[in-house]
């Protein structure tokens, strides 16, 4: 941080920061920066201090929105529409097929062997292209000549968490969570991806991923209902 927010955005320096440091969400410590606890600990820049972009145009400089770092996501909104936003918004006018293969072989949030996945995709589309009071997403895709392209901008949170090509979000977070804690209940799970992360409201879905998780080897049963954690992802191919 800076001595001011002036000083943060404009002259920032190494010398005159801190690294603060969270777990699950909780602010846990303030430790003083310096080589070596910038090796240690590998800090990100505070969010808050990215300027926004001037885009200079025929009627003079226009501001635009601080645009969200393509190595995170926000929360409050369900990562895989952020996912196909930053894809529809990068490639301009998209196809629902080129939407798709950037999913699997790109960014490999989804694998083409899942029966699901086709489906899930399609359905998140129709989502993001309706109104939010026809059940939508708010316009958040237009459709233009039988392709995609981006509408209204996402909200966007201050709070951002990583965002990791080649898992998907939901498992990658939940697998952090626990490995955070070493075991975690079913009940903290929940809260951390319903309240927290604000990224599903139904946790029937969420035992679903805990379910996977399980079968794979990745955590491990422990009583009723604690999860231990066993052994990190392995990225989709």
């Amino acid at each position: 941080m800076g001595y001011t927010l002036e000083d943060a955005i404009e002259r920032s320096s190494k010398e005159n920061a801190m690294i603060v440091k969270y777990e699950s969400g909780l602010r846990k410590d303030y430790i003083e920066w310096n080589p070596l606890t910038e090796h240690m600990f590998k800090p990100l820049a505070d969010p808050r201090y990215y300027k926004n972009k001037t885009v200079v145009m025929k009627s003079g400089e226009e501001v635009m929105g601080k645009e969200l770092p393509p190595d995170m996501l926000t929360a409050g909104i369900n990562p895989f529409i952020q996912i196909i936003f930053k894809i529809v918004k990068r490639g301009g006018i998209t196809s629902h097929e080129d939407i798709i293969r950037s999913l699997i072989n790109d960014e490999r949030v989804l694998q083409a062997s899942d029966k699901d996945t086709i489906p899930i995709i399609e359905g998140i589309l129709e989502y993001m292209n309706k109104a939010e009071d026809v059940g939508g997403g708010g316009y958040h895709l237009l459709l233009h000549d039988g392709k995609l392209k981006v509408g209204f901008e996402l909200p966007k949170s201050y709070h951002l968490v990583e965002y990791k090509k080649g898992y998907d979000p939901f498992e990658y977070h939940i697998m952090r969570f626990v490995e955070g804690r070493g075991m975690a209940s079913r009940d903290e799970i929940y809260e951390y991806i319903v309240e927290y992360l604000a990224w599903m409201k139904s946790v029937s879905k969420i035992d679903i991923y805990i379910d996977k998780l399980v079968e794979r080897g990745n955590l491990r049963k422990v009583q009723r209902n604690f999860f231990k954690f066993i052994k990190p992802l392995e990225s989709f191919k």
